[in-house]
C-alpha cells in the first residue's frame, strides 16, 4: 500500500506567540509520510528561539525570507518551491490541528477521484474568547459539484482553510495562489478544485481556526486595490463552472445571487463608508469587473437603502443604526 507524501505548509509573519502551537500540532500528526514547512516572511523578530525545540525533528524544514514577499508570494514559495508532497495543507501560523489522526484518516479513505478533503472545525473569536463549531453537511466521499453548490449555505462559514488537504498536482495545474490582488486565493482554489472531482469530508472536529475580528474588512477599508479585486475569486470560480458546463443555468444564477451579488453589494458599501471621495471611481471599477465577466445584476432594494443611508446620515447616527440592527438579530 502506497503512502502519499503530505506537506503541511505554515507561512508565518510576526506571530511568535502562536507559531509554536501551529508547528507542534502539525508534528503531532501520526501519518508517517509527512513534512512540515515553515516559511518566515521576513518577520521583524527572529523566530529561531521559538522554533528551537522542534528543529531537531527531521520532518520540519524552516526557511527565512530576506524580504517580505506578501501573503501570496510566501504561499507560492511554500507550495511551488519548498513542498515535495503529493498532497498539501496550508496551516496558518495562528491555527492548530486538533486531531493527530486527521491526515492518516484522510489518506486511508482516498479514492482516485478525490482531489481535496476537509473536516469539521472549531472557530475561536479572539476578541471574546467565544468558540463555535463548524459542522459540515457532508460525510465521506461526495461529489465536488455538490460541495461547490453548497457555497453560502453552511453556517457559521463554509470551511476553514487550516484543515483542507489539496491534491498538489491539480492545485498547481489550477495556478494556485497566483492572484496577489485577491485576499481570497484559498477560496478560489477550493471552489475550482471542487469542479475537478470528488471531495472527502470527515465529520469530526479536527482543527482550531482563530478568527481575528475585522481583519478582512480592515484590509478592504485600507487598501483600495484589495477592495476592487475582492470579487476575483468568485468571478473566476463561476467562469470556470460556466465554461465546464458542470452546472445548469439555473444553478449558476442561484449560486451567483447567493454568493457573488451580496459580496459585490457589500464591497460597494465598504467603498462608500471608508472611501467616500473615491466611491464613484471604485464603484465604476467594481461594476466593470462584474460586467466584463457577464455577472452584473441590478442591486437589491436593501442595498440601495443602505447606500442612501451611508451617503446622507452623519457618521454617529449611522453607527447607532448599525448597533441597533445588530441588537435586533
Amino acid at each position: 500500500m502506497t503512502t502519499p507524501k503530505v506537506s503541511i505548509l505554515i507561512p508565518t509573519y510576526n506571530r511568535p506567540d502562536f507559531l509554536p502551537k501551529a508547528v507542534e500540532s502539525a508534528l503531532r500528526q501520526d501519518y508517517p509520510n509527512l513534512e512540515v514547512i515553515v516559511s518566515d516572511n521576513a518577520s521583524s523578530t527572529c523566530l529561531l528561539p521559538v522554533l528551537a525545540p522542534y528543529l531537531s525533528d527531521p520532518r520540519l524544514k524552516f526557511y527565512q525570507q530576506t524580504e517580505n514577499l506578501g501573503m501570496g508570494g510566501n504561499w507560492r514559495k511554500c507550495l511551488y518551491e519548498y513542498a515535495s508532497g503529493d498532497w498539501f495543507m496550508l496551516l496558518s501560523d495562528d491555527d492548530e490541528l486538533l486531531a493527530p489522526h486527521y491526515i492518516r484518516t484522510v489518506m486511508e479513505n482516498l479514492t482516485p477521484r478525490v482531489v481535496l478533503a476537509y473536516a469539521d472545525a472549531c472557530i475561536e473569536h479572539l476578541h471574546s474568547g467565544k468558540q463555535v463549531e463548524l459542522h459540515l453537511p457532508f460525510r465521506g466521499v461526495v461529489s465536488g459539484r455538490e460541495v461547490f453548490l453548497s457555497r453560502g449555505t453552511v453556517l457559521p462559514q463554509d470551511f476553514v482553510l487550516c484543515n483542507i488537504l489539496f491534491r498538489r498536482a491539480e492545485a498547481l495545474q489550477q495556478g494556485a495562489f497566483l492572484d496577489d490582488l485577491s485576499l481570497a486565493m484559498d477560496t478560489e482554489l477550493f471552489l475550482r478544485m471542487c469542479l475537478l472531482g470528488d471531495v472527502y469530508c470527515l465529520p469530526e472536529i479536527t482543527a482550531l481556526y482563530r478568527y481575528h475580528p475585522g481583519n478582512l474588512v480592515a484590509s478592504l477599508s485600507r487598501h483600495q486595490h484589495y477592495l476592487v479585486n475582492a470579487v476575483n475569486a468568485f468571478i473566476q470560480a463561476l467562469t470556470v463552472a460556466a465554461a465546464q458546463q458542470v452546472l445548469s443555468p439555473a444553478e449558476l444564477h442561484d449560486w451567483q445571487q447567493r454568493n457573488l451579488q451580496p459580496l459585490y453589494e457589500n464591497l460597494l458599501l465598504i467603498a462608500q463608508k471608508h472611501h467616500p471621495a473615491d466611491y464613484p471611481r471604485l464603484a465604476s471599477a467594481l461594476q466593470d469587473k462584474m460586467q466584463s465577466a457577464g455577472f452584473l445584476q441590478p442591486c437589491s432594494l436593501g442595498f440601495k437603502w443602505r447606500l442612501r443611508l451611508l451617503q446622507s446620515t452623519p457618521r454617529p447616527l449611522h453607527k447607532l443604526y448599525t448597533r441597533l440592527k445588530q441588537l435586533s438579530r
